[in-house]
């Protein structure tokens, strides 16, 4: 696992005790646990993808504190 995948699975397990209150996830309960499973295989995939195609499309930003924008810090 990249670092950069493993800071993100961090910072969504720190996030996720808030998230599971939300209406939503209340709504979904039966099926929170599979989105959390889906979240952790995919979320920092997705985040990063996100970065580094912005960072192809020359945002500084991006190409230089790649973690940074995927989290749109």
């Amino acid at each position: 696992m990249a670092e950069e995948d493993k800071a993100i699975i961090d910072e969504l397990e720190k996030l996720w005790d808030k998230f599971s209150q939300t209406e939503i996830a209340v709504k979904y309960q039966s099926e929170l646990q599979k989105f959390k499973e889906w979240l952790s295989t995919m979320g920092p995939k997705l985040l990063m993808a996100r970065a580094k195609e912005a960072a192809g499309r020359g945002n500084p930003v991006a190409r230089d504190y790649t973690l940074d924008y995927a989290w749109g810090c």
